[in-house]
């Protein structure tokens, strides 16, 4: 790398850091223009363009990233990110699959790749929530949770598109297990009285909610389910 590059990578990463994003992005463009065999270059400048929205180019520059290194797990991660936001779902997965690949056969992808991944599996689950499609969202949230099975606020999603489905039982256990990991996450304690009412319990609902409130007197959402679910 000779002087002028090396200043021109190093006034994009400037910039970057300091959230100038346009300018960050001029000085990687004309640094990967002088020499495209840089694969960092190319991984920064798109994520220059990501931070911009300009999705169709960061995608272009990951790509450019992972033909110099096909190895490259963090390109290929932020390349999944990208095609996720595009809408580009299947894409996303491939990219996935990817990064596993970059990371070596039997490898494990390190914390924060899976936090990554569990993200992106969480954004296409609530897509399929809002869009009415409850079990293909309860199961892109089970795909997150196979990365990351401490996030119980994840369960809580997965738990209410199970209910949304009518597999009560399901989302009971869910919540549970996400109450096991977070007792004092009072949304779940919430989502439990909601689910145990979905289910006909209606006891064991208000008695889930007056719990929220001990715990919590001012929840306004066990307020307000107690009060809508007061026995006649």
């Amino acid at each position: 790398m000779d002087d002028a590059l090396r200043d021109l990578v190093a006034m994009g990463r400037a910039a970057f850091g300091r959230g100038e994003h346009a300018m960050a992005a001029d000085h990687l463009e004309k640094a990967a223009n002088r020499a495209g065999t840089y694969a960092d270059v190319h991984n920064l400048l798109g994520l220059s363009y990501h931070a911009l929205g300009q999705f169709g180019r960061a995608r272009e520059a990951f790509e450019r990233a992972l033909a110099v290194n096909p190895r490259y797990t963090e390109a290929a991660l932020n390349l999944a990110v990208t095609c996720n936001d595009m809408g580009r779902y299947q894409e996303a997965q491939d990219a996935f699959e990817r990064a596993r690949a970059a990371a070596g056969p039997g490898a494990d992808l390190d914390p924060f790749a899976k936090g990554k991944i569990a993200n992106m599996y969480v954004a296409i689950g609530d897509t399929f929530a809002t869009m009415g499609l409850p079990l293909q969202a309860a199961e892109e949230y089970e795909r997150a949770l196979k990365l990351c099975p401490h996030y119980p606020d994840v369960r809580v999603k997965r738990a209410s598109a199970l209910r949304d489905a009518g597999r009560h039982e399901e989302g009971l256990a869910e919540l549970t297990d996400a109450l096991a990991t977070a007792p004092e996450f009072h949304t779940a304690r919430v989502q439990l009285g909601v689910t145990l009412y979905s289910a006909g319990r209606h006891d064991e609902a208000r008695a889930a909610w007056q719990d929220v409130l001990r715990r919590d007197p001012k929840n306004r959402g066990a307020e307000m389910y107690l009060r809508l679910a007061k026995p006649a």
